[in-house]
Protein backbone atom coordinates (compact mmCIF):
# COMPACT_ATOMS: atom_id res chain seq x y z
CA UNK A 1 0.00 0.00 0.00
CA UNK A 2 1.49 3.23 -0.90
CA UNK A 3 0.47 5.85 1.88
CA UNK A 4 0.66 10.07 0.91
CA UNK A 5 0.83 12.61 3.83
CA UNK A 6 -1.51 15.42 2.73
CA UNK A 7 -0.70 18.73 5.07
CA UNK A 8 -3.65 21.09 4.74
CA UNK A 9 -7.12 19.88 4.46
CA UNK A 10 -9.57 23.16 2.94
CA UNK A 11 -11.24 23.13 -0.36
CA UNK A 12 -7.83 23.35 -2.64
CA UNK A 13 -6.14 20.88 -1.11
CA UNK A 14 -9.52 18.27 -1.59
CA UNK A 15 -8.98 18.08 -4.80
CA UNK A 16 -5.67 16.79 -5.04
CA UNK A 17 -6.51 14.15 -2.32
CA UNK A 18 -9.50 13.11 -4.84
CA UNK A 19 -6.72 12.41 -6.85
CA UNK A 20 -4.30 10.75 -5.28
CA UNK A 21 -7.70 8.09 -4.20
CA UNK A 22 -8.57 8.04 -7.45
CA UNK A 23 -4.85 6.57 -8.54
CA UNK A 24 -4.94 4.25 -5.73
CA UNK A 25 -3.31 5.84 -2.73
CA UNK A 26 -4.33 5.84 0.76
CA UNK A 27 -4.05 9.38 2.28
CA UNK A 28 -3.61 10.48 5.81
CA UNK A 29 -4.63 14.22 6.19
CA UNK A 30 -3.63 16.78 8.63
CA UNK A 31 -4.51 20.14 9.86
CA UNK A 32 -6.07 21.74 12.69
CA UNK A 33 -9.02 22.41 11.05
CA UNK A 34 -11.36 19.33 11.87
CA UNK A 35 -14.36 20.31 9.71
CA UNK A 36 -12.14 20.96 6.33
CA UNK A 37 -13.73 18.87 3.49
CA UNK A 38 -10.45 16.78 2.82
CA UNK A 39 -10.98 15.25 5.82
CA UNK A 40 -13.79 13.82 5.09
CA UNK A 41 -12.03 11.91 1.71
CA UNK A 42 -8.88 11.07 3.34
CA UNK A 43 -8.40 7.90 4.51
CA UNK A 44 -7.53 8.98 7.84
CA UNK A 45 -6.97 12.62 9.64
CA UNK A 46 -4.84 13.72 12.29
CA UNK A 47 -5.88 17.21 14.64
CA UNK A 48 -2.10 19.12 14.17
CA UNK A 49 -1.57 22.40 13.42
CA UNK A 50 0.81 21.63 9.98
CA UNK A 51 3.51 24.17 11.08
CA UNK A 52 4.30 21.35 13.65
CA UNK A 53 7.27 19.59 12.46
CA UNK A 54 7.95 17.11 15.16
CA UNK A 55 4.52 16.30 15.51
CA UNK A 56 4.08 15.39 12.19
CA UNK A 57 7.47 13.49 11.66
CA UNK A 58 5.89 11.36 14.75
CA UNK A 59 2.65 10.74 12.51
CA UNK A 60 4.73 10.25 9.36
CA UNK A 61 6.90 8.07 11.14
CA UNK A 62 4.02 5.70 12.71
CA UNK A 63 2.01 6.07 9.12
CA UNK A 64 4.96 4.51 7.46
CA UNK A 65 4.79 7.10 4.65
CA UNK A 66 6.05 7.35 0.86
CA UNK A 67 5.64 10.85 0.55
CA UNK A 68 4.01 13.94 2.01
CA UNK A 69 2.90 16.92 -0.03
CA UNK A 70 1.72 20.67 1.11
CA UNK A 71 -0.29 21.35 -1.72
CA UNK A 72 -1.78 24.48 -2.33
CA UNK A 73 -0.42 26.01 0.85
CA UNK A 74 3.05 27.25 1.59
CA UNK A 75 2.67 27.29 4.87
CA UNK A 76 3.22 23.52 5.15
CA UNK A 77 6.03 23.60 2.04
CA UNK A 78 8.68 23.47 5.39
CA UNK A 79 7.30 20.90 7.24
CA UNK A 80 7.07 18.60 4.36
CA UNK A 81 10.71 19.11 3.21
CA UNK A 82 11.81 19.12 7.15
CA UNK A 83 9.53 15.49 7.01
CA UNK A 84 10.84 14.10 3.84
CA UNK A 85 14.53 14.70 4.39
CA UNK A 86 14.33 13.27 7.82
CA UNK A 87 12.78 10.19 5.97
CA UNK A 88 14.40 10.17 3.00
CA UNK A 89 11.58 10.56 1.16
CA UNK A 90 11.20 12.45 -2.26
CA UNK A 91 11.96 16.31 -1.51
CA UNK A 92 14.16 19.19 -2.40
CA UNK A 93 16.10 20.51 -0.01
CA UNK A 94 14.92 22.22 3.32
CA UNK A 95 17.40 24.90 2.63
CA UNK A 96 15.82 25.35 -0.48
CA UNK A 97 12.22 25.52 0.46
CA UNK A 98 13.22 27.58 3.07
CA UNK A 99 14.53 30.57 1.02
CA UNK A 100 11.48 30.45 -1.17
CA UNK A 101 8.91 30.91 1.79
CA UNK A 102 10.87 33.33 3.90
CA UNK A 103 10.06 36.83 2.91
CA UNK A 104 13.38 38.27 4.97
CA UNK A 105 15.46 35.71 2.51
CA UNK A 106 14.31 35.36 -0.90
CA UNK A 107 14.60 38.90 -2.35
CA UNK A 108 17.85 39.18 -0.68
CA UNK A 109 19.41 36.00 -1.80
CA UNK A 110 17.98 37.22 -5.74
CA UNK A 111 19.43 39.80 -5.43
CA UNK A 112 23.01 38.63 -4.60
CA UNK A 113 22.78 36.26 -7.42
CA UNK A 114 22.61 39.36 -9.72
CA UNK A 115 18.58 39.48 -10.15
CA UNK A 116 16.36 42.80 -9.83
CA UNK A 117 14.69 43.37 -7.14
CA UNK A 118 13.30 46.36 -5.11
CA UNK A 119 15.13 47.32 -1.90
CA UNK A 120 13.79 45.50 1.04
CA UNK A 121 15.08 45.33 4.50
CA UNK A 122 14.17 43.65 7.59
CA UNK A 123 12.52 45.95 10.63
CA UNK A 124 13.05 45.22 14.11
CA UNK A 125 10.33 48.52 14.84
CA UNK A 126 8.19 50.99 13.60
CA UNK A 127 10.87 53.32 13.86
CA UNK A 128 12.81 51.30 11.76
CA UNK A 129 10.05 52.16 9.42
CA UNK A 130 10.16 54.96 9.55
CA UNK A 131 13.89 55.49 8.28
CA UNK A 132 13.08 53.15 5.38
CA UNK A 133 10.47 55.72 4.61
CA UNK A 134 12.68 58.34 4.71
CA UNK A 135 14.41 57.10 1.59
CA UNK A 136 11.69 56.00 -0.37
CA UNK A 137 8.02 57.89 -1.16
CA UNK A 138 6.11 54.56 -0.66
CA UNK A 139 6.84 51.53 1.37
CA UNK A 140 5.50 47.86 1.23
CA UNK A 141 5.24 46.39 5.30
CA UNK A 142 4.63 42.67 5.37
CA UNK A 143 5.36 39.78 7.75
CA UNK A 144 8.11 37.36 6.04
CA UNK A 145 6.63 34.25 6.77
CA UNK A 146 3.34 34.54 6.01
CA UNK A 147 0.77 33.83 2.82
CA UNK A 148 -2.26 35.04 1.37
CA UNK A 149 -1.72 38.36 1.28
CA UNK A 150 -2.01 38.69 5.28
CA UNK A 151 -0.78 41.81 7.37
CA UNK A 152 0.45 43.85 3.98
CA UNK A 153 -0.11 47.48 4.14
CA UNK A 154 1.00 50.20 1.50
CA UNK A 155 1.31 53.16 3.49
CA UNK A 156 3.06 56.96 1.85
CA UNK A 157 2.99 58.86 5.44
CA UNK A 158 4.72 58.20 8.97
CA UNK A 159 0.99 58.93 10.54
CA UNK A 160 0.42 55.44 9.04
CA UNK A 161 3.27 53.27 10.38
CA UNK A 162 2.03 51.79 13.42
CA UNK A 163 -0.87 50.80 12.22
CA UNK A 164 1.45 49.11 9.43
CA UNK A 165 3.84 47.60 12.41
CA UNK A 166 0.50 46.36 14.40
CA UNK A 167 -0.64 44.63 11.39
CA UNK A 168 2.28 43.09 9.92
CA UNK A 169 2.66 41.92 13.32
CA UNK A 170 -0.40 40.06 13.95
CA UNK A 171 0.47 37.72 11.27
CA UNK A 172 4.21 37.06 11.38
CA UNK A 173 3.84 34.20 13.59
CA UNK A 174 7.00 34.73 15.94
CA UNK A 175 8.80 35.36 12.39
CA UNK A 176 10.10 38.92 10.95
CA UNK A 177 8.55 41.69 9.51
CA UNK A 178 9.80 43.24 6.19
CA UNK A 179 9.64 46.74 4.45
CA UNK A 180 9.85 46.95 0.51
CA UNK A 181 10.42 50.02 -1.72
CA UNK A 182 6.79 50.40 -3.77
CA UNK A 183 6.92 49.96 -7.39
CA UNK A 184 4.31 50.19 -9.73
CA UNK A 185 3.24 47.25 -12.15
CA UNK A 186 3.22 47.66 -16.02
CA UNK A 187 0.64 45.57 -17.63
CA UNK A 188 -0.46 42.25 -15.85
CA UNK A 189 1.34 40.41 -13.25
CA UNK A 190 1.89 36.72 -14.20
CA UNK A 191 0.31 34.09 -12.17
CA UNK A 192 0.21 30.37 -12.72
CA UNK A 193 2.06 27.30 -11.92
CA UNK A 194 4.83 25.85 -13.56
CA UNK A 195 6.41 22.46 -12.90
CA UNK A 196 10.13 21.33 -12.94
CA UNK A 197 12.00 18.04 -13.42
CA UNK A 198 15.55 17.75 -12.39
CA UNK A 199 16.02 21.78 -12.46
CA UNK A 200 14.25 22.28 -15.49
CA UNK A 201 10.97 24.22 -16.32
CA UNK A 202 8.75 21.60 -18.35
CA UNK A 203 5.35 23.41 -18.05
CA UNK A 204 4.45 27.10 -18.22
CA UNK A 205 1.24 27.67 -16.67
CA UNK A 206 1.21 30.93 -16.39
CA UNK A 207 -1.99 33.16 -15.99
CA UNK A 208 -2.59 36.92 -15.70
CA UNK A 209 -3.33 38.08 -11.85
CA UNK A 210 -6.36 39.91 -11.11
CA UNK A 211 -6.68 41.91 -8.57
CA UNK A 212 -10.00 44.36 -6.71
CA UNK A 213 -8.32 48.00 -5.80
CA UNK A 214 -11.69 48.79 -4.26
CA UNK A 215 -10.78 45.96 -1.47
CA UNK A 216 -6.98 45.36 -1.81
CA UNK A 217 -4.84 45.74 -4.00
CA UNK A 218 -2.38 42.46 -2.89
CA UNK A 219 -5.07 40.13 -2.56
CA UNK A 220 -5.39 37.76 -5.35
CA UNK A 221 -9.22 37.27 -6.68
CA UNK A 222 -8.69 35.58 -9.68
CA UNK A 223 -6.31 34.15 -12.67
CA UNK A 224 -7.49 33.92 -16.72
CA UNK A 225 -5.74 31.76 -19.21
CA UNK A 226 -3.87 31.88 -21.87
CA UNK A 227 -1.58 34.73 -20.59
CA UNK A 228 -1.69 38.16 -22.23
CA UNK A 229 2.15 39.45 -22.96
CA UNK A 230 3.92 39.53 -26.18
CA UNK A 231 6.52 37.37 -27.02
CA UNK A 232 9.95 39.42 -25.99
CA UNK A 233 8.52 39.53 -22.86
CA UNK A 234 7.70 36.29 -22.29
CA UNK A 235 10.90 34.76 -23.23
CA UNK A 236 12.29 37.54 -20.66
CA UNK A 237 9.36 36.00 -17.66
CA UNK A 238 10.58 32.16 -18.43
CA UNK A 239 14.50 32.94 -18.93
CA UNK A 240 14.60 34.79 -15.10
CA UNK A 241 12.13 32.58 -13.52
CA UNK A 242 14.37 29.19 -14.83
CA UNK A 243 17.36 31.31 -13.82
CA UNK A 244 16.01 31.34 -10.40
CA UNK A 245 15.00 28.01 -9.89
CA UNK A 246 18.61 27.00 -11.11
CA UNK A 247 20.51 29.85 -8.40
CA UNK A 248 17.86 28.03 -6.18
CA UNK A 249 18.68 24.49 -6.53
CA UNK A 250 14.78 23.49 -6.80
CA UNK A 251 14.94 20.06 -8.15
CA UNK A 252 11.76 18.66 -8.75
CA UNK A 253 7.79 19.39 -8.35
CA UNK A 254 5.18 22.74 -8.46
CA UNK A 255 6.18 26.14 -8.43
CA UNK A 256 3.58 29.02 -8.00
CA UNK A 257 4.44 32.00 -9.76
CA UNK A 258 4.22 35.48 -9.39
CA UNK A 259 6.23 37.83 -11.78
CA UNK A 260 6.13 41.33 -13.03
CA UNK A 261 7.68 44.26 -15.05
CA UNK A 262 7.73 47.54 -13.00
CA UNK A 263 7.17 50.75 -15.06
CA UNK A 264 10.54 50.90 -16.41
CA UNK A 265 10.54 47.88 -18.35
CA UNK A 266 12.25 45.51 -15.05
CA UNK A 267 11.72 42.08 -14.44
CA UNK A 268 10.69 41.04 -10.82
CA UNK A 269 10.46 38.15 -9.64
CA UNK A 270 7.73 38.77 -6.76
CA UNK A 271 7.69 35.03 -5.42
CA UNK A 272 8.34 31.55 -6.24
CA UNK A 273 6.07 28.94 -4.27
CA UNK A 274 7.25 25.62 -3.53
CA UNK A 275 4.02 24.49 -4.23
CA UNK A 276 1.25 24.65 -6.96
CA UNK A 277 -0.98 27.28 -6.28
CA UNK A 278 -5.01 27.48 -4.98
CA UNK A 279 -7.11 29.02 -6.82
CA UNK A 280 -8.03 26.30 -8.92
CA UNK A 281 -5.12 27.11 -11.13
CA UNK A 282 -3.78 23.24 -11.71
CA UNK A 283 -7.83 22.11 -12.46
CA UNK A 284 -8.19 25.08 -15.09
CA UNK A 285 -4.31 24.13 -16.15
CA UNK A 286 -5.88 20.69 -17.03
CA UNK A 287 -9.68 22.00 -18.92
CA UNK A 288 -7.56 24.01 -21.06
CA UNK A 289 -4.42 22.29 -21.73
CA UNK A 290 -5.09 18.37 -20.65
CA UNK A 291 -1.81 18.49 -18.35
CA UNK A 292 -2.90 16.81 -15.51
CA UNK A 293 -0.50 19.13 -13.14
CA UNK A 294 -2.36 17.50 -10.19
CA UNK A 295 -1.73 13.70 -10.75
CA UNK A 296 1.77 15.01 -11.57
CA UNK A 297 2.65 16.54 -7.83
CA UNK A 298 0.80 13.56 -6.52
CA UNK A 299 3.49 11.68 -8.40
CA UNK A 300 5.94 14.10 -7.74
CA UNK A 301 5.49 13.38 -4.03
CA UNK A 302 5.67 9.46 -3.99
CA UNK A 303 8.57 9.14 -6.36
CA UNK A 304 6.70 8.44 -8.80
CA UNK A 305 8.25 9.51 -12.58
CA UNK A 306 7.52 12.53 -13.83
CA UNK A 307 9.69 13.04 -16.75
CA UNK A 308 6.88 12.64 -19.21
CA UNK A 309 5.44 16.10 -18.73
CA UNK A 310 4.70 18.29 -21.43
CA UNK A 311 4.15 22.08 -22.46
CA UNK A 312 1.19 21.96 -24.29
CA UNK A 313 -0.81 25.31 -25.59
CA UNK A 314 -3.87 26.68 -24.02
CA UNK A 315 -6.65 26.26 -25.80
CA UNK A 316 -9.82 27.87 -24.40
CA UNK A 317 -10.36 31.31 -22.72
CA UNK A 318 -10.93 30.49 -18.99
CA UNK A 319 -10.56 32.24 -15.79
CA UNK A 320 -11.24 31.43 -11.95
CA UNK A 321 -12.78 34.63 -9.97
CA UNK A 322 -13.29 34.59 -6.06
CA UNK A 323 -16.46 35.88 -5.01
CA UNK A 324 -15.92 38.78 -2.16
CA UNK A 325 -17.17 41.10 -0.23
CA UNK A 326 -16.38 44.83 0.08
CA UNK A 327 -17.49 45.08 3.46
CA UNK A 328 -18.86 43.16 6.81
CA UNK A 329 -21.99 41.82 7.21
CA UNK A 330 -24.46 38.86 7.88
CA UNK A 331 -24.68 37.10 4.29
CA UNK A 332 -27.46 36.86 2.35
CA UNK A 333 -27.12 35.87 -1.47
CA UNK A 334 -24.40 36.78 -4.37
CA UNK A 335 -26.50 38.76 -7.01
CA UNK A 336 -25.01 37.52 -10.32
CA UNK A 337 -26.12 39.12 -13.75
CA UNK A 338 -26.96 37.12 -16.22
CA UNK A 339 -24.29 37.86 -18.48
CA UNK A 340 -21.51 36.84 -16.11
CA UNK A 341 -24.24 33.61 -14.66
CA UNK A 342 -23.98 32.39 -18.44
CA UNK A 343 -20.07 32.49 -18.03
CA UNK A 344 -20.06 30.24 -14.80
CA UNK A 345 -18.85 26.57 -15.37
CA UNK A 346 -18.89 26.02 -11.67
CA UNK A 347 -19.33 27.46 -8.32
CA UNK A 348 -18.21 26.33 -4.70
CA UNK A 349 -19.67 28.57 -1.96
CA UNK A 350 -17.40 28.62 1.29
CA UNK A 351 -20.01 31.03 2.85
CA UNK A 352 -23.63 29.87 3.70
CA UNK A 353 -26.59 32.24 4.14
CA UNK A 354 -27.03 34.00 7.35
CA UNK A 355 -23.14 33.47 8.07
CA UNK A 356 -20.65 36.46 8.73
CA UNK A 357 -18.93 37.99 5.90
CA UNK A 358 -15.64 40.31 5.77
CA UNK A 359 -14.37 42.85 3.35
CA UNK A 360 -11.65 41.01 1.86
CA UNK A 361 -8.26 42.18 2.71
CA UNK A 362 -6.80 38.75 2.85
CA UNK A 363 -7.42 35.19 0.30
CA UNK A 364 -9.16 33.91 4.10
CA UNK A 365 -12.33 35.98 3.17
CA UNK A 366 -13.76 34.85 -0.04
CA UNK A 367 -17.23 33.72 -0.40
CA UNK A 368 -17.07 31.49 -3.47
CA UNK A 369 -15.00 30.82 -5.94
CA UNK A 370 -15.97 30.35 -9.85
CA UNK A 371 -14.55 28.89 -13.45
CA UNK A 372 -15.91 30.93 -16.02
CA UNK A 373 -15.20 30.22 -19.50
CA UNK A 374 -15.32 33.28 -22.46
CA UNK A 375 -15.62 33.47 -26.16
CA UNK A 376 -12.47 35.45 -26.50
CA UNK A 377 -9.43 36.74 -24.68
CA UNK A 378 -10.87 40.79 -24.78
CA UNK A 379 -14.15 39.61 -23.17
CA UNK A 380 -12.15 37.64 -20.58
CA UNK A 381 -9.73 40.64 -19.58
CA UNK A 382 -12.57 43.19 -19.47
CA UNK A 383 -15.10 41.29 -17.46
CA UNK A 384 -12.29 40.47 -15.07
CA UNK A 385 -11.03 43.66 -14.54
CA UNK A 386 -14.64 44.86 -14.12
CA UNK A 387 -16.06 42.37 -11.98
CA UNK A 388 -17.61 44.16 -9.81
CA UNK A 389 -20.13 45.32 -12.13
CA UNK A 390 -21.74 42.10 -12.47
CA UNK A 391 -21.85 41.34 -9.17
CA UNK A 392 -23.28 42.12 -5.72
CA UNK A 393 -22.93 40.81 -2.13
CA UNK A 394 -27.12 40.68 -0.45
CA UNK A 395 -27.00 41.64 3.33
CA UNK A 396 -29.11 41.13 5.73
CA UNK A 397 -30.69 43.74 7.48
CA UNK A 398 -28.83 46.38 5.21
CA UNK A 399 -29.99 49.58 5.40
Amino acid sequence: MIKLLSLGGNYYQKTMVCEAKRMGIYVVDVDYLPNNPAHKIANKYYNISITEKEKILEVAETEHINGIISYASDVGALTAAYVAEKMNLPTNPYHTIELMTRKDLFHPFLKSRGFYVPDVSVVKSAEDIGLFLKEHNTVVVKPANSSGSKGISVINNSSDIKKAWKLANQFADGGNVIVEEFFEKKGYQVSGDIFVVDGIVKNWGFANAHRDAACNAFVPIGDSFPIYMDKNRLNITKSEVQNAITELGFRNGPVNVEFCFDRKDRPIIVELGPRSGGGLLADIIYMTSGVDIISYCVKNAIGMPVNDIEDRPITRNIAAYSFHALKDGIFEALEIKPELMDKILQIEYFINPGEEVYRCDDSGKVIAIAICEFSDQNEMLHMMDSMNDYYKVVYEYEE
